[in-house]
C-alpha cells in the first residue's frame, strides 16, 4: 500500500517537474488524497488538473523507468517530443538539457510538503538533498527541483556551469528556460533553438547572430549575454541575464484596465508619464545599438521588459541585423529570411519569419512589403511608434484575423488615430505617435534619439515638433510659466488697458513662439505653420524682415523668412523663385516655394522666371535645372515647351540621389502621364541597373498617385520589362481579385503582337506571358510553349516560369494533362529551373513515376531527351534512366518511335524519318553575323538517318584506342587539363580517326562489313563508296543532316532563338566553360533531343568543304556526297564550335573547315548511320 502511495505522490512530483501542471493542482491533489478515501493525485491531475490523456502517459512511463532505477529519473533524450502542458496537443517541443543521467529528485523543503499525505514516508527517489534549490529561497514547498536532463555545452566549462531548472517562455525561432549558474550561484536565463529549426542550417546561424549580435551591444538598456555553446547534438544555445518583472504590454494592460473616466486624475497621469519614461529609456537603449549598426525589427510591447528596479530593457534580437555583415554568416543567410519559415501565426502579434520578417500588428510598411532591402533604422522608428501607439490606445494599430488583408493595411498606412480609440489622448502626443508611425520612411523621425527628444519635449510641456499646436494651448502655457503677470492683469482686470495690454502681450508673445518654430521646423511643416500665424505676422515683421535679408547667413532662414512675408511683401516671389537653383536648395523647397507662389497668385511671373533659367533643349540637365523642371511642372504643367525636355528630365531624375525618389515623384506629378514614356524606355535598358531601378520606382509612384483611373493600364504597362524582382512588387499593389481581372485584360492583348525574328519583343512577351501564370491566367501561356519556327517566345517562357514564382504544382498539372508532344518537352525542361525541392517529396515522385515510363515507352526523341536531363541532372535518377535504357537497348531502330538505345554502348539514337527539306544556311535577317558560305538554300535530305543525341566521349574513345594500339592516346599534355573527366566528349581527333571509330562500332554492333562505310586501309588517299549514304553502317553525319538536327525545325540563328542570352543554358563556350569541356548532356537538348549541338566540341562531318554556289530562286539542292578521294590537302567540315568559341560562331548554320589529319584539341565527332530499308 504505501508503494502505491509513494507512487502516486511521485506521479504528481514528476507532472510538477515536467511543466505539464502547476504547483497549486499538485498542492490541491496532495490535500484530497490525504483526506479519507480521497481520490489519487493522479485521477484528480488528469480530472480536474488538466492533464491530458497523452501527458499522463509520459509521466506514468517515466514514474515506471524511476522504480526500475531505484530512485534516479532518466528523462527522453534532448529533442524527444511531448505534448504542451494544456493537455490538448498543439506542437510538439524538446525537454530541455540539463544535468547527467542518474540524478535524484531532491528538495527537502518539497519533500516536507508531500510528506503531510504519508505521515512522513519519504518515496522512492526523494532523499533530502542540501544544494537543491529553486528559484529565490530554499524554503517554498513548491521550489524548482532537480531533475535528470541531459548535458549541456560544448565543452567542459559551459557543461558544468549552466544547469536548466524548467521552461520560462518561447519565442519566433528559440525558447528559454530558468537555468543555474553553478559558477557564480544565480539564476539566468538559458536559450535554445526551437526544435522546428534545429536541423535548420539556416536556422541556426540566425540563432547564433541573435548571440552575436545581443552580446555586442553593451548597454543598460540591452540584456547581457554571459555565454555561447551547444548541445550535444549541436543544437546551440547562449545564456544571458534572468529579468525578473513583467513585459511592458502587461504594464499597458494594467493601465488600461483603470476606467476612462480615471485616466486624468493623478495617479493615472503619473503612471502615463511613468510608461511613456521606459519608452523614452527603450528608443535611447535602439538609438544606441543602431549607432553600432543593428536594427531589431521586432519591437513591440511584448520585447520590452520591466524590472522592479527601474530597469528598462529591448529584448528578443532574433530577427535583428547586423547591418554590413550580410544576414549571416554566408550569401545563403540573405535568401534564409525567404526560406527559414514560413510566414504563419494565429495572431498578428506573434512573430513571423519568412518573407515580411517582424510582428504584423507593429512592422513598418517596408517591412509587410518584404522589400527587406529598404528596412532599416526607420523601420525600427516606426515600431516603436506603434508601441507608443499601443500605449495610448490600449490596442495595436493593426488587427485582424485576415492576415493578408491585414499586411495590406500595414502597406498602406491605414489605421485609425489612438484618439478614435481613447479620445483622452493628448493631441500632441497623438501627433508624435503619427509621426513616428509614418507611412514613408523620410517623414518619420530621423532616428530614435530624435523620438526620444519630442517625448521629453512632451513630458516637460514643451511643444512637439511634431506637431503645430493651436495658439489658445501657447497662450495658456505662457499664461501658466507668467502666473505673476496673469495674477496682475486678473487684479486689475476692471482696467481696460491692463486687459488689452496683456491680451497683446499674450499674442506678441505667441507669435514670437511661431517664430521660433518657424525657424526650426522642417520646411514641409513651414506652410501649416504660417496658417497659424495668420494677422500675427505684423505683430513679428521686423524679426521676420531679419531672417529674409542680407546679412542674413543662413539661406535655410532666408526661405523661411521670404515665405512667411510673402502674403504681405509680392516682392518676395522673385526671391523664391530663383532659390531654387541655388545649390542649397532641396525637392521638398520645390514643393513648398510652389505652393506658396501658386497659393498667392504668382504662378504665371514665376513660370516666365523659371523658363529663362532653363538650359537650352538637348543639353543635360543638372540638379538646379532638375529642380527648376519640377517648379515648371507644378507652375505651368501644360507649357508648350514641355516636349522638348521629357527626355532630358527623365535621365536626370534616374540618375539622382536615391533618396529623393518619392519627393521627386510628388514634385513631377503633375506631367506624370507625359514623363511615363521616356521613363519606361529607361527601365527597357538593362545597361543601367541602378537608373533602370529609380525609373521602376517612379513609374510605380506614379502609378499609385491617387486619383489614377488608369491604374492598372499603367502597372501592365511595366510588366513587358519587369523583372521577377519588379512583377512581385506590381502584383503586392493589386491584391483584389477585381483589379487582376482588368490587369489580365491589358495584358493578353500583348502577346498578340508578331514577335518573329524579334527577340527583344520575344523577351518581353515571355515576361508577360509568365506573369499572367502567375496571376492565375495561366491558359493564355500554355499554348505558347508548343514548337515554331522562331522559338524565341517558347523558350523565354520556359526560364521564366520559375523566377516569376509560377507554382510548380500547376506546371506539373498542366505537364500530366498536356496532349501537345512539344509542350510537353517545354514543361519538362520548365520544371528543371525549380529546385529540386519545390515540388512536395510524395507529389515529385508521382511525377517522377510518370517521367520514367514515358522516357521508357513515349516515341518522341524531344521529350525523351528532356526528361533524361531533368530526371539525370536536376532530380538525381541516372540510375533509374539507366536502367530503362539498357531494358529497351536494340540494335537497330523501332517502328513505334523515333529514338532506339544501341544495344553495344548504350548509345542514344534520334531516328528521322526522311525525306526531310529545310532551308539550310542562313539570311541577314536570321543571322546578322553570318558569312559569306552560309547562303541561304533549299536542302532536301532524301533519306532517312539516325543521329547520336551526344557527342563521343573521352571514356568510349579511350575503349576504342585500347583495341587499336596505332592510335596514340594523348597528343598534346593540355588535353588533360581541357578534358578533366571522362564523360566529356573525346578531342584532338582526327577525321580519320573518327572514320575508324565509325567502322569499330559498327563492327560492335554486328553490321555486316559490307555495310560499313570506310573501306579499310583508312587514311590519306582513301576512296569512299559510291553508294557510302546507302550503306547502313555508322559513319559521320553529312553536312545538312546535322544542320537539319541542330536547327530542330527553327529558322532561327539557334534550335532556341536568335538571342545570345540564353546560351549559357544549352552550350558550353568561352563564356561559361571556363575553357574546359564538361560532361556530356549537362546542358538542355534542343526540340529534336539534341544534347550539345552547339558548343563543347566541334564535331567532324563527312562532307568536304565547299562554298555554298549561287543559285537561282527556287532551286532545292538534293544532299549528296562527290565521289574523290579523301586528302589532307583538301579541307573537311566541322560544325558547332566548341567550349573555346565566343558566342558569334555558335550559329547553326556557322561553318569552319580544316585539314582531316589535323588533331586540333576541340576537334571531337558524333555517329549518324542511313536508316535501313523498312521491312
Amino acid at each position: 500500500m504505501a508503494g502505491r502511495e509513494d507512487g502516486d505522490l511521485l506521479f504528481g512530483v514528476v507532472a510538477l517537474q515536467l511543466g505539464l501542471v502547476d504547483r497549486e493542482a499538485v498542492l490541491a491533489a496532495i490535500g484530497a488524497r490525504s483526506r479519507e478515501e480521497g481520490p489519487s493525485v493522479e485521477e484528480q491531475l488528469t480530472g480536474r488538473g488538466g492533464l491530458g490523456p497523452e501527458d499522463a502517459a509520459l509521466v506514468r512511463e517515466v514514474v515506471a523507468r524511476l522504480g526500475e532505477r531505484g530512485g534516479t529519473l532518466p528523462l527522453p533524450p534532448a529533442g524527444a517530443a511531448r505534448r504542451n502542458g494544456n493537455g490538448k496537443g498543439g506542437r510538439s517541443r524538446s525537454l530541455p538539457a540539463g544535468p547527467a543521467l542518474g540524478e535524484t529528485i531532491a528538495d527537502p523543503a518539497f519533500a516536507r510538503a508531500i510528506g503531510q499525505g504519508t505521515a512522513g514516508a519519504s518515496p522512492a527517489g526523494l532523499s533530502p538533498r542540501p544544494d537543491c534549490r529553486g528559484g529565490e529561497g530554499g524554503d517554498d514547498p513548491f521550489a524548482t527541483v532537480a531533475v535528470a536532463l541531459p548535458a549541456v555545452g560544448a565543452g567542459p566549462g559551459l557543461a558544468e556551469r549552466f544547469r536548466p531548472i524548467r521552461f520560462h517562455a518561447r519565442g519566433g525561432l528559440g525558447e528559454v528556460w530558468i537555468a543555474r549558474d553553478r559558477e557564480l550561484n544565480r539564476e539566468v536565463a538559458l536559450k535554445q533553438i526551437r526544435d522546428q529549426f534545429a536541423d535548420d542550417r539556416q536556422g541556426r546561424a540566425r540563432f547564433v547572430l541573435e548571440a552575436e549580435v545581443t552580446g555586442g551591444l553593451e548597454h543598460p538598456g540591452i540584456v547581457p549575454v554571459y555565454g555561447l555553446g551547444t548541445h550535444p547534438d549541436g543544437r546551440p544555445y547562449y545564456a544571458m541575464r534572468l529579468i525578473r518583472g513583467e513585459s511592458y504590454q502587461d504594464a499597458i494592460d494594467r493601465f488600461h484596465a483603470v476606467e476612462v473616466s480615471a485616466r486624468k486624475t493623478g495617479p493615472r497621469e503619473l503612471a502615463l508619464r511613468q510608461l511613456l519614461r521606459r519608452l523614452q529609456d527603450v528608443c535611447n537603449a535602439l538609438a544606441y545599438a543602431h549607432s553600432r549598426g543593428v536594427i531589431h525589427r521586432d519591437i513591440k510591447p511584448s520585447n520590452i521588459m520591466l524590472g522592479p528596479f527601474g530597469e528598462t530593457l529591448l529584448v528578443d534580437w532574433g530577427l535583428a541585423k547586423a547591418i554590413g555583415r550580410g544576414e549571416g554568416i554566408d550569401a545563403s543567410i540573405s535568401a534564409g529570411e525567404e526560406t527559414l519559415a514560413p510566414c504563419s501565426g494565429n495572431s498578428v502579434e506573434e512573430t513571423v519569419m519568412g518573407q515580411r520578417l517582424g510582428t504584423p500588428a507593429y512592422m513598418a510598411p517596408e517591412q509587410a512589403a518584404g522589400r527587406l532591402d529598404e528596412v532599416g533604422a526607420a523601420s525600427d522608428v516606426y515600431s516603436l511608434g506603434a508601441t507608443l501607439y499601443h500605449l495610448l490606445a490600449g490596442r495595436p494599430p493593426f488587427s485582424g484575423d485576415d492576415l493578408a488583408g491585414l499586411m495590406a493595411r500595414v502597406e498602406r498606412g491605414e489605421f485609425p488615430p489612438p484618439r478614435c480609440a481613447q479620445p483622452w489622448v493628448d493631441r500632441a502626443l497623438e501627433a508624435v505617435c503619427l509621426k513616428a508611425m509614418a507611412r514613408r520612411p523620410e517623414d518619420r523621425y530621423g532616428s530614435a534619439r530624435a523620438l526620444a527628444e519630442d517625448l521629453e519635449r512632451w513630458l516637460a510641456d514643451e511643444p512637439v515638433r511634431a506637431w503645430r499646436e493651436p495658439r489658445s494651448r501657447a497662450a495658456r502655457r505662457w499664461v501658466l510659466r507668467h502666473q505673476a503677470l496673469v495674477a496682475a492683469v486678473l487684479v486689475a482686470v476692471g482696467a481696460l488697458f491692463l486687459f488689452v495690454e496683456a491680451y497683446f502681450t499674450v499674442r506678441l508673445q505667441a507669435a514670437h513662439g511661431w517664430v521660433e518654430a518657424l525657424e526650426s521646423a522642417e520646411i514641409r511643416a513651414v506652410p501649416d505653420l504660417l496658417i497659424d500665424l495668420g494677422a500675427d505676422r505684423a505683430l513679428v515683421r521686423g524679426r521676420l524682415r531679419a531672417m529674409a535679408d542680407p546679412p542674413q547667413p543662413d539661406p535655410e532662414l532666408r526661405l523661411r523668412g521670404a515665405l512667411a512675408l510673402l502674403p504681405d511683401e509680392p516682392s518676395r516671389a522673385e526671391f523664391l523663385t530663383r532659390f531654387v537653383v541655388e545649390p542649397q536648395a532641396t525637392p521638398e523647397d520645390v514643393l513648398v516655394i510652389r505652393q506658396a507662389l501658386v497659393t498667392h497668385g504668382h504662378a504665371h511671373q514665376a513660370a516666365e522666371w523659371i523658363a529663362r533659367m532653363l538650359p537650352p533643349p538637348g543639353q543635360p540637365l543638372d540638379a538646379a535645372s532638375l529642380r527648376a523642371c519640377g517648379m515648371m511642372a507644378g507652375l505651368n504643367p501644360n507649357w508648350s515647351g514641355w516636349p522638348d525636355y521629357f527626355d532630358a528630365i527623365a535621365d536626370a531624375l534616374t540618375h539622382d540621389d536615391p533618396i529623393w525618389i518619392s519627393t521627386r515623384a510628388e514634385v513631377f506629378e503633375p506631367i506624370a502621364d507625359r514623363l511615363a514614356e521616356p521613363l519606361r524606355r529607361i527601365y527597357a535598358d538593362r545597361s543601367e541597373p541602378e537608373a533602370r531601378g529609380l525609373a521602376f520606382a517612379l513609374l510605380m509612384e506614379s502609378a499609385l498617385r491617387e486619383p489614377n483611373p488608369n491604374r492598372d493600364e499603367d502597372f501592365a504597362a511595366l510588366v513587358p520589362e519587369a523583372d521577377p524582382l519588379h512583377a512581385s512588387r506590381i502584383l503586392q499593389q493589386i491584391p483584389e481579385p477585381q483589379d487582376r481581372r482588368r490587369m489580365v485584360e491589358a495584358l493578353v492583348p500583348m502577346l498578340g503582337l508578331p514577335s518573329r525574328f524579334d527577340d527583344a519583343r520575344a523577351e518581353r512577351q515571355g515576361r508577360v506571358a509568365a506573369m499572367l501564370a502567375r496571376m492565375g491566367a495561366a491558359e493564355h501561356a500554355w499554348p505558347l510553349l508548343r514548337s515554331a519556327e522562331d522559338p524565341a517566345l517558347r523558350t523565354k517562357l520556359i526560364h521564366q516560369l520559375a523566377p516569376f514564382d509560377v507554382d510548380p504544382t500547376e506546371v506539373a498539372d498542366r505537364l500530366l494533362a498536356e496532349p501537345d508532344p512539344s509542350a510537353r518537352r517545354a514543361l519538362v525542361l520548365a520544371l528543371g529551373e525549380y529546385p529540386e525541392n519545390a515540388l512536395v517529396e510524395r507529389r515529385r515522385e508521382a511525377v517522377a513515376s510518370t517521367l520514367l515510363q514515358w522516357f521508357r515507352d513515349d516515341p518522341d526523341p524531344g521529350l525523351h531527351a528532356a526528361i533524361d536531363w531533368l530526371l539525370r541532372r536536376r532530380w538525381g535518377l541516372g540510375g533509374a534512366l539507366d536502367a530503362l535504357m539498357r531494358e529497351v537497348a536494340t540494335t537497330d531502330p523501332v517502328a513505334d518511335r523515333d529514338w532506339y538505345v544501341s544495344l553495344h554502348g548504350n548509345m542514344t539514337f534520334v531516328v528521322v524519318r526522311g525525306p526531310a527539306s529545310f532551308l539550310m544556311g542562313s539570311t541577314p535577317r536570321s543571322d546578322p553575323e553570318r558569312s559569306p558560305d552560309e547562303v541561304a538554300h533549299p536542302r532536301r535530305i532524301d533519306r532517312g538517318f539516325a543521329i547520336a543525341d551526344r557527342e563521343v566521349t573521352a571514356a568510349e574513345f579511350a575503349s576504342f584506342v585500347r583495341n587499336h594500339p596505332d592510335i596514340p592516346s594523348h597528343r598534346d599534355p593540355s588535353m588533360r587539363r581541357e578534358i578533366p573527366t571522362s564523360d566529356c566528349p573525346t578531342g584532338a581527333v582526327t577525321w580519320y580517326e573518327a572514320a575508324r571509330f565509325c567502322n569499330w562500332a559498327s563492327e560492335l554492333a554486328g553490321i555486316p562489313q559490307d555495310q560499313w562505310c570506310y573501306p579499310e586501309p583508312i587514311g590519306p588517299g582513301m576512296s569512299l563508296p559510291d553508294d557510302l549514304l546507302e550503306r547502313t553502317g555508322y559513319r559521320l553525319p553529312t553536312e545538312a543532316e546535322w544542320e537539319y538536327a541542330c536547327r530542330a525545325g527553327s529558322l532561327t540563328s539557334r534550335p532556341f532563338g536568335g538571342s545570345e542570352r540564353r546560351l549559357g543554358e544549352y552550350a558550353w563556350s568561352i563564356a561559361n566553360a571556363d575553357r574546359v569541356m564538361h560532361p556530356v548532356a549537362s546542358l538542355k537538348p534542343n526540340d529534336l533531343g539534341l544534347f550539345d549541338m552547339l558548343g563543347n566540341a566541334f564535331e567532324w562531318c563527312q562532307d568536304p568543304y565547299r562554298e555554298s554556289p549561287p543559285l537561282a530562286d527556287g532551286d532545292v539542292v538534293p544532299d549528296r556526297l562527290e565521289p574523290s578521294p579523301v586528302v589532307d590537302d583538301e579541307p573537311r567540315v566541322l560544325r558547332g564550335g566548341s567550349f573555346s568559341v565566343a558566342a558569334p560562331d555558335l550559329r547553326s548554320a556557322a561553318r569552319t573547315w580544316d585539314r582531316p589529319n589535323s588533331t586540333s584539341n576541340g576537334y571531337g565527332f558524333r555517329l549518324a548511320r542511313t536508316l535501313p530499308p523498312s521491312p
